[in-house]
């Protein structure tokens, strides 16, 4: 076999390998992110000879160009301040899209494997990066948990993401072939654990987006269907049924404790900042939320850890600056993000101790 045909067949298997291990076992996902980058900026350059000079790469270059420029003007009028190298990655991994679309040649079925494979590696990251089944426990009673993903925002993105997919793909996977019965439980099974993970992650933004991409998809789908079937009693049963389908997943999402409760938070945290309100009531876990108490749901280490940054002094559980006496905030006015503490963030911490301690 020639080296033309072995990357043709194990481009789409790296590419699928990567993405089920990027999230569960990061380690050995950048051992298979190297392997996707080489094979695939390798063989574009070595076998795409029409698409060497395309747009898509000029723009790599021009961000490599721009990277080391700025890292070579800088180094000239400060080189007190200049990376000690150019870090040219933080541009040009934008780019990354083209190994991956070399190796996988623009074919359906690899699209699907690597596309599987990376939903797979989703959901079962959480016992991997996370606590397991302790997290989805939590979760389920009103924490909000972000399994371990960089945070939860992150988290409720990513499944957003895959259940946006697993909709779209709901057509092949429901539909008649081999193996139709267990293709239809494991797509129930993960658009159901995608929506509850959406849930208790706690994102009202992703929340937002969900919502109306999802309203989207059912318009379209239901417009595709009136197209197909003529006139009469079951093409206005069918869109009846559409209809009250999208207004009760609306209705039980909104009722949802969950949601209520997160809404609650964010109101109070608001009410409290505008007003300079420092009330305090109990959640059902027993933590106090509001005024200078800090949401445990979200911070790094619960209630109660001390983290310490430059400046700062030392950051309490309860928010303080336990710096020249203390200086009572709430974690909220802290930070750019409701319940989270983010050194060095215009308005974060370490700014308020600069202009408290100057």
């Amino acid at each position: 076999m020639s080296p033309a045909g072995a990357l043709h067949r194990a481009g789409p298997w790296l590419v699928a390998a990567y993405a089920g291990t990027a999230l569960a076992l990061p380690e050995v996902g950048e051992g298979f992110k190297v392997l996707v980058l080489v094979a695939g900026f390798g063989g574009f350059f070595w076998r795409a000879r029409g698409w060497r000079f395309a747009a898509p790469v000029k723009l790599l270059l021009a961000a490599a160009l721009v990277a080391l420029l700025s890292w070579g003007l800088s180094r000239l009028h400060h080189p007190q301040w200049a990376e000690s190298s150019p870090k040219v990655h933080r541009l040009t991994h934008w780019f990354a899209f083209l190994a991956v679309a070399w190796l996988l040649a623009g074919r359906v079925r690899p699209v699907l494997l690597a596309w599987g494979a990376g939903l797979a590696g989703l959901l079962v990251a959480p016992w991997f990066t996370g606590r397991g089944g302790y997290d989805w426990f939590l979760g389920w009673h009103g924490e909000r948990v972000d399994f371990g993903l960089h945070n939860a925002q992150h988290a409720t993105l990513l499944f957003a993401t895959g259940m946006l997919g697993l909709i779209a793909l709901a057509r092949r996977c429901l539909g008649p072939g081999p193996w139709r019965l267990l293709r239809g439980l494991l797509w129930t099974l993960a658009t159901l654990a995608c929506a509850v993970a959406v849930v208790i992650t706690q994102t009202r933004g992703v929340w937002l987006g969900l919502a109306v991409a999802a309203l989207v998809m059912l318009a379209a789908a239901g417009l595709a269907l009136r197209r197909r079937l003529p006139p009469g009693p079951r093409r206005r049963w069918l869109t009846g049924a559409l209809l009250a389908g999208v207004l009760g997943l609306a209705l039980a999402a909104a009722c949802s404790p969950i949601v209520e409760q997160r809404l609650a938070d964010e109101r109070l945290a608001r009410s409290g900042a505008d007003g300079g309100c420092h009330r305090q009531r109990r959640r059902p876990g027993g933590e106090l939320v509001g005024g200078a108490a800090l949401d445990r749901r979200t911070a790094p280490g619960g209630v109660g850890r001390q983290r310490a940054f430059p400046g700062a002094g030392t950051l309490s559980g309860a928010a303080r600056l336990d710096r020249g006496g203390g200086l009572p905030a709430p974690a909220q006015w802290l930070s750019g993000y409701p319940g989270q503490l983010r050194p060095g963030r215009p308005g974060g911490a370490g700014g308020a101790a600069g202009l408290a301690h100057p």
